[in-house]
This record gives C-alpha cells, structure tokens and sequence, in this order.
C-alpha cells in the first residue's frame, strides 16, 4: 500500500523537513533514482498544462460551432455533448493527422514576441536545479512526457552532455544505460517529432523498443515523480504498475493525486512528498543534497576544503545563510579551543623555548581552517559579507584573557593578528576597501589593560605582540629567522603566502601586498596616535627593510603614486580612513614618512 511518511515523520520528529528522508537519499545514491516528469515542471514557463490545452481546445471547438463557452469552457462542453471532455478526442477530432497536430501545438511552446518580453517559455527554477544535480552525478535517467524543449535548453546552456531518446528506433540503438552519462527518455517525444504521441490510442500501447527501455528504467531505477497527473497516460500506468523496483518510488504533489495513479502508488508502496509547486521542490532538493554531500566531505574539515566551501557559497547568494553557518560554526569552535588554551591553569609557569614555540604552532594548527576561510571570503565575498568577517576577528579577539605571566598574555593576541592578517590583506587584494576599514577600525579591543575601546589594529600589530626585549619570545621566532628584526612580520609573511597561490599570481605580488597592508596599518596608527597626542607616531615593521626609493615595489612610493593619481577619489579615502580628507592623509603620511626615516636608520 502507498506510505504517506509526511505525517508520521512529523510526528516523530516534528522539526524535521519532509524533503529531509528524499533528499538524504538521494545523496546516498547517486544516479540511483530517476527523475519521471511531467507537465506541471513547465506551468510556471508559461508552457500549458493538458487541461490548459483541453480548454484552449473546447473554445476553438465552440468557435466553430459559432458559440462561446464562458469562462468554464469544461461546463460549456458538458452541456453541449453530454460528456467529460477528453483531451486525445479533442485533439484527434480537431486535428486528424499527427501533422496536423503536431503544428497546431507549435505556437504553444514556441516563444512568441511577448513571450521573450516577459521571459515565458524559457527553462524554469526547476530545470536549472534538475540540471546542477544532473551535473553533480546525482541523476542518470530523467523520463519526460513533456512536450516542450526547455530540460535540453538548460542543460546546453549548462553545457550537460546528454543522450536524447524520442522513439522506438532511438530507443533500440542506445549504448546499455551503464555507459551512457546522462539520457533523457520523451516518451512521447516533443512537439517538433513527426512521431508525436498525444491520444489516448497513441499513448495506450508503446513500440517495442520504447517499452523495452521503459521497463528497463522502471524496474532497475527508484522513482522521483513531478508534475505528473498520469491521467490520460494508459500506456504508462501500466507499465509503472507492472514493473517493479526495488528502490523507492516518491511522488512529489500539490494536494490529492488523481484516482488513476493511486495503483502505481499501491503497487510501487510509494511515498508521497507534499509540495508547494516544482520550482520550490527542487530548489530545496538541489540544496539539501548539495549540503549533505558537503558535510559527508567535511570532516575533517582541512583548511583547503574549508576554502572551497566558502568559495562555493559566495558563487550564488541563495547560498549566504549556509556561508553563515559555516564560519560561525568554524569561529565559534576555534574560540572554544582558544579558550581552553588561554586557561590560566593549562599555562606552564616557567615558560621555555620549547613551550612557546609548541604554543606558537598549536594556535596555528587551530588557527589553520579558519585563516584558509577568511582569505577566500575576503577576497571573492560581496560587500554584505563584510560583517561576517569582522565579527570572526571580533570571536577570535575576545578569546584573550589577562592571565599568566606577560610573554604568556601576549601571546594570546597572536591568534587575532594571524586572522587580521589573512583577511586584511585578501581584502586589499580585492581592493575591498570598506572590508579593511571593517577590520581595522570598526572592530575594537577593550580591557586588558588598555583602557577605553580602540581600533584592533591599534592592539594587532608584531611589535605590539613580540617585544624586541622579550627574550623568550625573540629567541624562538629567530630560530628561523636568525637575522631579521622583524622575525614575527617575517613568519606571517611566509606562512600566508601559501594562503594566496590562487589569488596572486607572483611572489612578488604578494609581497607588495603584505608590505602595503602593513603601511597602510601604520599610517592608521599614526593618523589615531595625531587624534590623541597631535603627534604622527605609530608602529613600523618589516616593509621599512624593502621601502628605499629605488624600490619599485616599495609601499611608500606606492601609496604616494595612488594619492597624486586619484587625489580625493583615493580608496583608502573612499573608505572612510583618514575621515575621509586628503589633505588629512596628505599630513599623515607626511609626518609618519619623515619619522621613519629616524627609525629606517636604526634598523
């Protein structure tokens, strides 16, 4: 008998989604289900249904009779015949030859003038979600007895190879189905076939070599069924009834299925799925399953998988709520684990270089999914992603408590400056301007000591974390970078470059990058430090060693190019850096420059 789980499914378990069982097995079996559709995929194209052709035929039949039949053309036809309309003996009784028939449906699915004005009769939300879970090797065989063309134009333009079946003699001389990619069987064939089957005598009893192929899908293959009200189908009812499989069969329905199918779904033991039209129902399906099949690849989550996850979420905006979850999910575990890691009791109190070097390579560890997901979100993200970004340094910030000793404090900011980084310098990347300012100014540090709220970048800088005179600190770090005076700025330059190999195309591309990203913050500071204390002061790092003016490459000469080219039009400015004043980034820089200058020979 037919199983209507909808019901007992919510009962159970009331928060579950009833497309949840479909859909969970559908990702664990690919190409396992066929697709059988119908014409309600294509209502929404405006292609007519065969009651939208049953009435559009009534009218032209009572308008050559010289009559009208009112808006209820089926009434009209009651009254006149003393019968049901049928839509095969309208159609055979209108139009004898299957000519005839086939070019009296041409202007139906034909787009006409306004048609392609109001973009009618071109593939729906349903066929460019059927055609991305064909494309993922979800599906195999899709049955159609839809007349229209519009499943073959979305896979073209998807470029889907497919494999087309529209009669007998095709039917007799494909490849066995196991080498076939995808085939698509029109049952009936579509509206261009001068074989078109749409009577009821044409559609009682198929050819030898389509019912051969039929019987073959129906009994190896389970059954997802859209669209389709089997109605006027004898042929095929039959041959679902009598053929078998042993994989499930779900009927996905607006309401009540009609009195005829109601065997195929006994004999089958189907499952009904109750939808709201075809369009939504394969919407959800196509992400279900593509969000199944990720998490089936999640775990572990590797810090390139992690990448490619965001990267495939930021590719459509329907995906952003899942892009959401999955960075607040991966913040979220990191701060946990950070947490733990900053507790007091867990902190050795002697501290040597071998205990600051593990914990050094233990943040990274944790760190390392996360950093991979925020280059990628910084640089392929949308403006609306901004604050998703923010919010993760924001996390990540928070996780810094004021206990252990001094190096042991400040060593928790390292987290939030790696992650500072990472997403910074993707974001200028981009040339994502308001995403900086997102991250270096608009996201503030409080406590520990520092007194009121300030900009991050004030707090996240090498110099800020790594003391020159922290002996501990500066002796692990120079063990890799024995000569440098910037050992902490070196290893983030080095450990992000692997970061950026699809996004710069050079090495020193991303140098330029790093070093630019790392004056920019500079000149942030000097500018917070002028509001303060009216003086210019802020940190400096590793770019002071590549910033002499023969340098090509060299950041200052950079940022000084980019003002004299777009003046007041300059990024940075844009963005609200500097309070958006030239003349203020003019000083600024002016002031900050000639400090360093001091500072360039001291080191």
């Amino acid at each position: 008998m037919a199983i209507d789980n909808s019901s007992l499914m919510s009962e159970i378990f009331p928060a579950i989604d009833p497309l949840a069982p479909l859909a969970l097995s559908i990702q664990a079996n690919r190409r396992v289900f066929a697709l059988f559709l119908g014409s309600g995929l294509s209502v929404s194209a405006g292609i007519p249904t065969g009651r939208d052709v049953v009435h559009l035929l009534i009218r032209k039949l009572a308008c050559a009779r010289g009559q009208e039949c009112g808006d209820d053309p089926e009434a009209w036809f009651n009254a006149e015949f003393k019968d049901d309309p049928d839509y095969s003996k309208l159609l055979e009784t209108l139009y004898p030859s299957a000519s005839e028939r086939r070019n009296a449906l041409n202007d139906l699915f034909e787009p006409g003038e306004l048609d392609q004005i109001h973009g009618r009769k071109r593939p729906t939300q349903a066929h460019h979600s059927i055609t991305q879970l064909v494309k993922q090797g979800f599906f195999q065989v899709i049955l159609t007895t839809n007349f229209d063309r519009l499943l073959e134009q979305a896979f073209t333009e998807a470029n889907v190879p497919f494999t087309m079946v529209r009669s007998s003699e095709e039917a007799e001389r494909i490849d066995p189905l196991q080498h076939i990619q995808t085939l698509i069987i029109k049952v009936n064939g579509d509206y261009k076939d001068p074989d078109i089957r749409n009577t009821t005598t044409e559609v009682s009893v198929y050819p030898a070599g389509m019912e051969k192929l039929l019987k073959k899908v129906f009994t190896e293959y389970g059954l997802i069924i859209c669209g389709w009200s089997s109605t006027s189908d004898i042929g095929l009812r039959g041959l679902l009834t009598e053929n078998l499989s042993r994989y499930t069969t779900y009927w996905a329905t607006r309401g009540e299925i009609a009195e005829k199918a109601r065997p195929i779904v006994m004999a089958r033991q189907g499952v009904f799925v109750t939808i709201e039209d075809a369009n939504v129902f394969f919407s959800d399906l196509e992400m279900k399953v593509a969000a199944l099949d990720r998490m089936a690849h999640m775990t572990p989550l590797t810090a390139s998988m992690a990448a490619e996850q965001v990267k495939f979420y930021l590719s459509e905006e329907r995906w952003d709520i899942a892009l959401n979850d999955l960075v607040v999910r991966e913040t979220r575990s990191v701060s946990s684990r950070l947490l733990s890691m900053n507790d007091l009791e867990k902190t050795p109190k002697v501290i040597t270089l071998n205990d600051y070097g593990l914990r050094i390579q233990e943040y990274d560890s944790v760190l390392s999914s996360l950093v991979s997901m925020v280059v990628a979100g910084s640089f392929w993200g949308r403006q609306g992603h901004n604050s998703l970004w923010g919010s993760s340094l924001k996390a990540v910030l928070d996780t810094v408590t004021d206990s252990g000793t001094n190096t042991w404090i400040q060593l928790q900011w390292y987290p939030a400056l790696r992650l500072l980084y990472a997403s910074g310098i993707s974001a200028l990347a981009s040339k994502n301007y308001n995403l900086l300012r997102t991250l270096l100014v608009d996201t503030k540090v409080s406590g520990y000591g520092i007194g009121n709220d300030i900009p991050a970048v004030m707090k996240l800088f090498p110099f800020n974390i790594l003391k020159l005179d922290n002996d501990v600190a500066s002796r692990v770090l120079r063990l890799n970078y024995s000569s440098s005076m910037f050992p902490l700025s070196d290893k983030l330059r080095e450990d992000l470059s692997k970061e950026f190999t699809d996004i710069v195309m050079q090495d020193a591309e991303f140098l330029y990058l790093f070093d630019y990203f790392e004056y920019l913050c500079c000149l942030v500071h000097a500018d917070y430090f002028k509001r303060q204390s009216n003086e210019a002061r802020g940190s400096f790092s590793s770019f002071i060693q590549r910033s002499n003016r023969g340098n090509p490459h060299n950041p200052l000469l950079g940022v000084e190019n980019e003002i004299k080219r777009d003046g007041a039009n300059w990024a940075p400015l844009q963005a609200g850096f500097f309070e958006g004043s030239l003349e203020r980034a003019r000083q600024i820089k002016h002031e900050y420059d000639e400090r360093l200058v001091e500072i360039r020979k001291r080191y």
